[in-house]
């Protein structure tokens, strides 16, 4: 009902109650992609915080690189383990529960680490292993409240991915200053209370379910373990789409060469290489955004894979012109332009394969109904299992016949990735069309 100082209230017409209502709902959804986002954020700080960290620790421990190399590769094992369990923990516990619960794990692992210096990998492994949850439980509460508007679930992705981003430009910017100032212990606890922060945020602003739908969870037995594992892992659709999205990984974490080959190739300081390697950061944001916009432009199925053979070709196009410019005769273009060249081609290669990279994962887990926890998760796991042999490969390459055949190599991983994922994508959209 509607006051008036001037008379008695006035009922509002029917028709202005329901804007009402659908102005209410998305503001309610604004703020929920807003939290999550901020969620993720914290997340993103105290998993990029080892990295900032682990440089300083070696040093006051006179292991030096060998010392961090070890804890690192512990580490990583956290993460890689994770990608293959969590899903099912997002899945019995529910994803809004799964991901307050394992950034206060993580903000404890920091704690923890600021405390010993005992056990430094498997702590480091912890926060990696808690990190990997968070993209998932993200994905599947954002996925829960946009069933019906896939345009405003990549608005979402495209927010969460951000967030991600900044994370990551923050902490490796914020961090070495904070080091001037503070202890690495010290820092270490930042890195908590920014964990519980996003734990806070997570329980009391964020809905798993929108409201009036009651949240569905899968009770953690080994009889619905087994079951789901057939349903995800005995689809071909997601061998298709786990092969085709691994392909992609390539090109996001194609920065841990990149340095390499713009110093080899240009004759650079690495101190300026390492800085070139953000065409691949500035890249992948750019082709999100764009991708997106794009993509949800496109009526039908036949205009979106239409849209992604056109991206998945420039991808591979520019990973081929890298090629070229590494078989270029020493000196031919002088190094700066030359370094100027591969900043555009490489941020080109990951500009084009963004949006397959960030938005296709979600709307192929959502064909999998309850299971789509898992399916997200084991996603990103086949890539983390398939990318380290491919990098090993490539780092053969670069030792032997050079950069000019590993830029190939890549350039035809992504072509052998496109052709997967565009026979997985079509009967998917057409089903969700449909609905």
């Amino acid at each position: 009902m509607a006051t008036s100082s001037d008379g008695p209230s006035v009922a509002k017409p029917k028709k202005e109650v329901v804007l009402d209502k659908k102005v209410q709902a998305r503001e309610a959804v604004k703020k929920l992609d807003l939290f999550i986002a901020m969620t993720y954020f914290c997340n993103t700080v105290m998993f990029m915080l080892p990295v900032i960290l682990l440089p300083v620790i070696g040093a006051e421990n006179g292991g030096g690189a060998g010392f961090v190399a070890a804890i690192a590769s512990v580490a990583t094992l956290g993460g890689a383990s994770g990608k293959f369990v969590n899903g099912f923990i997002c899945q019995a516990a529910g994803a809004k529960i799964s991901s307050a619960l394992y950034l206060m794990a993580s903000s404890l692992c920091c704690f923890l680490l600021s405390a010993t210096t005992l056990n430094m990998g498997l702590l480091l492994a912890g926060i990696e292993f808690c990190a990997s949850v968070q993209w998932t439980a993200s994905a599947v509460i954002l996925t829960n409240h946009y069933k019906n508007d896939p345009a405003a679930l990549a608005q979402a992705i495209t927010l969460l991915s951000l967030s991600s981003t900044a994370g990551g430009l923050i902490t490796k910017v914020a961090g070495p200053v904070l080091l001037q100032y503070m202890s690495w212990q010290q820092l270490a606890r930042v890195g908590g209370g920014v964990g519980l922060l996003g734990a806070l945020t997570m329980s009391q602003l964020v809905r798993q379910q929108p409201e009036g739908v009651p949240a569905t969870t899968t009770p953690l037995e080994f009889k619905s373990i087994f079951a789901t594992l057939g349903r995800v892992v005995g689809s071909p659709l997601f061998w298709l789409a786990g092969v085709g999205h691994s392909m992609v990984m390539l090109a996001k974490t194609s920065d841990k060469i990149l340095g390499s080959f713009f110093q080899e190739a240009t004759g650079l300081s690495s101190s300026i290489c390492g800085g070139l390697t953000l065409s691949i950061t500035i890249g992948m944001v750019v082709g999100l955004v764009t991708g997106s916009k794009a993509f949800f432009k496109q009526d039908g199925v036949p205009g979106k894979t239409s849209l992604l053979k056109r991206r998945y070709g420039l991808g591979v196009l520019s990973a081929f012109v890298l090629a070229g410019l590494a078989a270029l005769p020493t000196n031919k273009i002088p190094p700066l332009p030359l370094a100027g060249l591969i900043a555009l081609f490489s941020g080109s290669m990951a500009t084009m394969l963004s949006f397959q990279y960030y938005q296709l994962p979600p709307i192929i887990a959502r064909s999998f109904g309850q299971d789509q926890a898992v399916c997200l998760s084991f996603l990103d796991g086949i890539g983390y299992f398939l990318a380290s042999p491919i990098w090993a490969a490539t780092s053969s390459i670069v030792k032997g016949p050079g950069w000019a055949p590993a830029w190939v190599m890549l350039g035809g991983l992504f072509l052998f990735g496109g052709t997967l994922m565009l026979k997985a994508l079509p009967p998917i959209l057409k089903k969700q069309e449909a609905k």
